[in-house]
């Protein structure tokens, strides 16, 4: 037997065999590469020729898609137009409040980086928020895509996976791209798209920069400055990066006082708190005050769980299981790639913080998964990432990306289908449209369940569908019809007591507006709520006597404003009188009302022939009336369905005898009268 050649004592090294070039694969070392392989071919051999030109493709189609997505679910909220209303006062001379002096200057907005950016369009080239808005969060959907595929193309995939890289970054681009919650968000005239740019810029900074450096952590440290801008919630980036830096004086020795330049950009996060805590007297918003009123983990984790359902996260949730469990296994094998570093883990810690204070605290978002959409390009990218992790060869990888993408399409896009020929407020209104009947019956059961979270989720305002918010916002936009006139408000200091102040006020600065809801209103922001039905950033109501207070003279008419004369003018003395005047919080109804033996908070709940059956249509109608009593007739109902909203008597006995909590509905036997009956959990005490 001839000697063996180098080559081959190298590979009976390695444990791989001349015939056998999949051998070197299997061995796990990174890097390694027969030598004179192809760089278009794979370690298994397959030929991939076609893998740079397909992928440079797939990328190249994601723009002119992204774009065409955008068109798609173009819409606006009202909620935008509170913004816009500060950019239109900061314009007028007031600077960013709520309503001019003498009323106590009040933090409504969400993003002061994003209103000032708006105030700077408008200043500059004469475009108002509303028209302007739109194309810059297109502009930030853009580069959010464009960091996500920096990352895509920096990441360590391993031997295996290197010639395809182009095609996977291409399929998660694709997959990005068709993504219903990223689409949405880059519109809405809200700050998101701005904030999910920023969120992922510092996430690419922990991952791709040397931490471990100076310079490093100065880019860091000014990328966490902007996001904390852009929103409230931008304050766990800023605690990340002072933990990160701090590790890295812990190996810095010795620490002078050129160890702190690093942190500098932050002194624009301590600047900004200094002017809010002297400007508006707080620390925090006030929109924080209005939306939080306890901790609600019940509404989070229904949020979240819907969320993975309706774009199949789990298939994400598994594979980083099954990474975890082969780098625990073989901690040292040479195919998975490099392992996280502490940048890594400081920008997953990150977002897992992120998401879980909305999913435990807040209890999610009143929008469509809006606090989560800087999560799909993280999805996705990631997902590559971890396939390298695994060690998966070219076609598997190539496979269960597109299968991943695939499962994440239906649910999201047969709800739009389903919902997208809505016109009208009345159709729209609390919009819990069922889409299990027009899936297969083997899925039916997993739709299902998405549709009975959204189903508790919409009634008590969380998760609202962005087809409801897109034709509400065109609801009281048409109204809005005739601008108001220098002599439509007499006198001085007129005020509006509105609950929807957005769209109809952003640009009437003149209009003093008590917002109802609490958003740029202090007092009511702090005031409790008294209803039966939690609502997500809805509960407040504004004390007795607060609103009459200042003595309203304006409401809203068919497209404009009506305002009268006082007889006696409101002073600056009264306004300051109100605001600063300690109110009582809102009564509750007495509980010597009930009937004799009643519990003490007694029970309500709806009652029509039919709504004993339980369906998930019955229920889903019974409770969206519910949800809204107070604006039952203001779409009609009261008209088409007299016998809707009558209240079973306080106090009426009832055995329990099923419970859905994922549905949040209880199946009830009553003493009397139709049994059994599904009614909202919420109506039990």
């Amino acid at each position: 037997m001839p000697p063996p050649r180098p080559r081959d004592r190298e590979t009976r090294r390695t444990g791989a065999t001349a015939s056998s070039p999949s051998g070197a694969a299997r061995t796990f070392r990174p890097g390694a590469r027969r030598a004179g392989a192809s760089p278009s071919r794979p370690a298994d051999g397959a030929p991939l020729a076609w893998a740079r030109p397909v992928g440079v493709a797939l990328l190249v189609a994601a723009l002119p898609l992204l774009y065409l997505g955008w068109r798609t679910f173009w819409f606006l909220t009202d909620d935008a137009h509170i913004a816009f209303r500060y950019v239109a006062q900061s314009v007028a001379g007031h600077g960013y409040v709520w309503n001019a002096p003498p009323f106590r200057p009040v933090e409504g907005y969400t993003s002061f980086l994003f209103v000032a950016l708006l105030d700077a369009v408008w200043r500059l080239t004469g475009v108002a928020p509303p028209a302007a808005a739109n194309p810059i969060l297109l502009l930030f959907g853009y580069g959010t895509l464009g960091l996500g595929l920096w990352l895509g193309l920096r990441m360590p995939l391993g031997p295996r996976l290197e010639p395809v890289r182009l095609p996977l970054l291409g399929i998660a681009a694709l997959a990005v791209v068709a993504n219903r919650t990223f689409l949405a968000w880059t519109s809405s005239g809200l700050e998101t798209s701005m904030f999910n740019f920023l969120l992922t810029l510092w996430i690419a900074c922990c991952i791709r920069l040397p931490l471990d450096t100076p310079r490093g952590l100065t880019l860091l440290a000014g990328s966490a400055s902007l996001v904390y801008l852009t929103r409230p919630d931008g304050a766990l980036p800023v605690l990340a990066t002072v933990a990160l830096w701090a590790l890295w004086i812990a190996r810095a020795r010795p620490v002078t006082w050129r160890s702190f330049a690093p942190l500098a950009p932050l002194l624009v996060v301590a600047a900004h708190l200094a002017w809010r805590r002297r400007f508006y007297g707080e620390w925090v918003p006030n929109t924080y005050f209005a939306k939080v009123a306890a901790a609600w983990p019940e509404s989070g984790a229904r949020y979240l769980l819907s969320f993975v359902l309706e774009y199949a996260l789990w298939a994400w949730l598994a594979l980083a299981v099954v990474a975890a469990w082969a780098r625990y296994r073989r901690p040292r094998a040479s195919g998975v790639t490099a392992g996280p570093s502490i940048g890594h883990v400081g920008a997953a810690a990150t977002v897992l913080a992120h998401l879980g204070y909305y999913t435990l605290i807040i209890g999610g978002d009143h929008f469509e998964y809006r606090v989560f959409s800087y999560t799909p390009l993280l999805v996705f990218v990631s997902f590559v990432w971890l396939l390298g992790q695994v060690g998966a060869g070219p076609r598997l990888a190539l496979s269960l990306l597109g299968a991943f993408a695939l499962c994440s399409l239906p649910i999201p896009w047969v709800h739009w289908y389903a919902t997208r020929d809505l016109r009208s407020a009345q159709q729209t209104f609390i919009l819990t449209e069922p889409v299990a009947p027009r899936f297969p019956a083997l899925a039916r059961p997993y739709v299902e369940l998405f549709d009975d979270l959204q189903l508790w989720l919409i009634q008590r305002y969380a998760c609202v569908r962005h087809q409801e918010h897109k034709v509400f916002f065109r609801y009281l936009y048409a109204e809005h019809q005739r601008p108001p006139g220098p002599g439509d408000f007499p006198g001085v200091y007129p005020v509006a007591a509105l609950g929807n102040p957005g769209t109809y006020t952003w640009n009437v600065p003149a209009v003093n507006v008590i917002d109802l809801g609490g958003l740029s209103d202090r007092v009511i922001a702090r005031a409790p709520g008294d209803m039966v039905l939690h609502r997500l950033a809805h509960d407040r109501r504004a004390p007795v006597g607060y609103v009459e207070c200042f003595r309203p003279n304006v409401t809203w008419a068919w497209q404009g404003f009506v305002a009268t004369a006082r007889e006696l003018p409101l002073s600056a003395s009264e306004i300051r009188r109100c605001e600063a005047r300690s109110w009582p919080p809102r009564g509750r109804a007495s509980d010597a009302e009930a009937p004799a033996g009643a519990t003490p908070e007694g029970w309500a709940g709806l009652l029509r022939a039919g709504f004993g059956h339980p369906t998930r249509e019955g229920l889903g109608f019974a409770t969206r009336l519910f949800a809204q009593m107070e604006t039952f007739e203001a779409y009609g109902y009261a008209e088409r369905h007299p016998d809707v909203a009558r209240l079973i008597p306080r106090g009426t006995p009832y055995r329990v005898i099923e419970r859905d909590w994922l549905a949040g509905r209880a199946l009830v036997a009553l003493r009397s009268g139709p049994s059994p009956l599904w009614v909202p959990t919420d109506l039990i005490p």
